[in-house]
């Protein structure tokens, strides 16, 4: 109760039971103690300070990341993360889901409109956050991908027949 009241967050008591707590473990053993641990604050952080080795600000790791990242990008034939290739991204994952790309995994096509349907979703979804603030080339990158998967769905799922324009 006094913790609740001081906003300290509270401890948590680890009551598994182990081979060793179990009947018949070794008796010179004796009973295992228990592990107490400091739950996470309210921020979802630990009300403990960082131990030694990690003592990092947040700026301080994510400059870190930034340089490790930008070694690895270096390396690797990746293409650099920006909006366009994000998108690129999720065409691809759909597309994939649709049995239009082979599933490396697999080594085959796999069909799961359900999946394909999500992807289109988050794109539809972006498509409407963003909207006034990409630019044109993101933009009809973005129409063209959403038309494309859309109409690749409906050829999938067969969920319209051929019409004539």
């Amino acid at each position: 109760m006094a913790d609740e009241k001081s906003g300290k967050g509270f401890t948590v008591v680890d009551r598994r039971v182990t081979k060793e707590d179990q009947p018949g473990a070794d008796e010179q053993k004796g009973p295992r103690p228990k592990a107490e641990k400091k739950a996470a604050g309210p921020s979802g952080t630990s009300n403990e300070a960082p131990a030694a080795e990690d003592c990092r600000t947040p700026e301080q790791a994510g400059q870190e990341y930034k340089e490790a990242a930008g070694k690895a990008d270096e390396t690797a034939a990746m293409p650099p993360m920006n909006f366009p290739t994000f998108l690129l991204s999720l065409h691809a994952s759909a597309l994939l889901h649709l049995g239009v790309l082979e599933d490396p995994a697999l080594g085959k096509e796999a069909v799961s409109p359900e999946l394909a349907r999500q992807n289109i979703s988050l794109l539809e979804i972006l498509q409407e956050k963003t909207r006034g603030n990409l630019s044109p080339e993101e933009s009809k990158l973005l129409e063209n991908i959403l038309y494309e998967l859309r109409m690749t769905y409906l050829q999938v799922t067969g969920a319209v027949g051929k019409k004539e324009c």
